[in-house]
């Protein structure tokens, strides 16, 4: 006989077995009372063409248009912080900037991420789900100072690599140690400023992680990256519990 348990706030509220469907729904309506400001979930539409809030709600309107337009979700909100990492940047917290970098909501941060003893920065980002990822949008701005313009560049080149278990070394990325699945050049910008890079959608599928290089032309130039945005489908959380069957 199939049950039905109630939860909120991790206390149990209801349970009831043999349901009908009717009783289902009374039980639901009596839960979402009890947190009535709860934001309803459409992941389970993910990739299906939705633009409600599990696609584009509590993003920029650039972003919001991005996701629109792709009918996909982003996936900068499913990345897993506590293992991410960030090489050859000018920076006393990398962690932060990467963060920062990687911040999507209408409140974020300006930020301006520069390479540091040379053109070429290394990111490694794990994620919390198995996702399939279609593009990476990055914004590169020059500063508007002349002087600092001629000391900076925007990236010209990008190489992608998925599901390493960590972060590769530079030399692994340039000279070929590790063949990228995905190397192209970085486009000029569009209205908003975001450079789109649409990957090899069969080659990215199941991510786990995803190793992304930039570079610039002029190696002796700090390649400067302003925001990145990674846009797909979120797929199932990697650390979802068993569903276990009520006696």
């Amino acid at each position: 006989m199939p049950t039905f348990v109630y939860f909120h706030k991790t206390k149990e509220t209801d349970r009831v077995r043999g349901a009908t469907p009717e009783g289902i729904y009374k039980s639901l309506q009596a839960l979402s009372k009890l947190a009535p400001n709860a934001v309803r979930s459409n992941a389970g539409e993910s990739g299906a063409g939705s633009s409600s809030s599990g696609t584009s709600s509590g993003v920029p309107e650039d972003i919001k248009q991005i996701l629109t337009k792709t009918k996909l979700e982003s996936l900068n909100d499913v990345l897993h912080f506590g293992e991410a990492e960030v090489l050859n940047i000018k920076s006393s917290d990398p962690s932060k900037d990467l963060r920062e970098l990687l911040d999507i909501s209408p409140k974020a941060s300006p930020v301006s991420v520069q390479s540091d003893a040379d053109s070429q920065i290394l990111i490694y980002l794990p994620l919390q789900n198995k996702a399939k990822v279609h593009s990476i949008y990055i914004k590169s701005t020059l500063p508007s100072d002349s002087d600092d313009s001629e000391e900076v560049q925007t990236p010209s080149t990008i190489k992608v690599w998925a599901n390493l278990p960590s972060t590769i070394s530079f030399d692994d990325a340039t000279d070929g140690g590790i063949k990228p699945l995905f190397h192209s050049a970085v486009p000029e910008p569009d209205a908003n400023g975001w450079r789109e890079i649409p990957l090899r959608y069969v080659h990215f599928q199941n991510v786990t992680s995803l190793q992304i290089f930039l570079d610039g032309d002029d190696e002796d130039a700090a390649t400067i990256v302003n925001k990145i945005l990674i846009v797909g489908s979120k797929g199932e959380n990697r650390e979802q519990g068993k569903i276990e069957k009520i006696e």
